[in-house]
């Protein structure tokens, strides 16, 4: 089974409905306090809302970004304390150990939109997902996806949610976006490994989710 992108959702609240999966699926969840640095906290698992677990949550940066394999078809994002943006992703045929690759958050200040960092993928024959994280604390509307790359969830003053069509590399990559003034932005790039023997990647780059 190849790696699939199931569905993906952006909200600008602090919790997401995740869409439909099945176990094994591997849900990623990216949230970002858009009005202050203080990083999103993750809900306590209880019921539904497992215990995600993080990928990034650097201190200082205002956003944190968690995963987890589902066990179940119902479950949940649960409240994320201080986030005022949230985006989920589901994908179906990631590694059932060791889902995520190489990642790496970064940041600075800008006036015309946000960059996700490079990284060199951990698998680099294709078989891997390159997903793109995009914040700025001054956007108001983000612009079309760069060449290469498709859109996959957007709220145009909170997230933007790319992937990389072709995963053999992951450059550093500007995402563009208007914004009311300069101000600070954060960029996430993570790699998604395929599970053991799995084919390179079929993703729908029809599939659009705006919220």
């Amino acid at each position: 089974m190849s790696l699939s992108l199931i569905g993906s959702t952006s909200v600008a609240a602090s919790s997401v409905t995740i869409p439909t999966h099945q176990v094994g699926d591997l849900i990623v969840i990216w949230a970002q306090n858009k009005d202050i640095f203080t990083r999103p906290t993750k809900p306590t698992a209880s019921g539904t809302v497992p215990a995600f677990v993080d990928i990034s949550a650097a201190t200082g940066t205002g956003c944190r970004t968690a995963y987890f394999v589902a066990t179940a078809t119902n479950t949940t994002s649960g409240t994320w304390t201080n986030a005022t943006g949230m985006i989920v992703t589901v994908i179906r045929g990631a590694d059932a150990t060791t889902p995520i690759g190489s990642f790496l958050q970064a940041g600075g200040t800008s006036a015309s939109g946000s960059t996700a960092p490079a990284v060199t993928p951990t698998v680099a024959d294709g078989s891997s997902f390159i997903l793109e994280f995009y914040a700025h604390r001054n956007n108001t509307l983000w612009s079309s996806a760069p060449a290469g790359y498709t859109r996959r969830a957007t709220t145009n003053t909170q997230g933007c949610f790319n992937t990389k069509d072709v995963t053999t590399t992951a450059p550093s990559i500007f995402q563009g976006a208007s914004v009311s003034g300069s101000g600070s932005y954060r960029g996430e790039t993570i790699e998604i490994i395929a599970g053991s023997g799995t084919p390179p990647p079929t993703v729908n780059s029809n599939f659009l989710a705006f919220m």
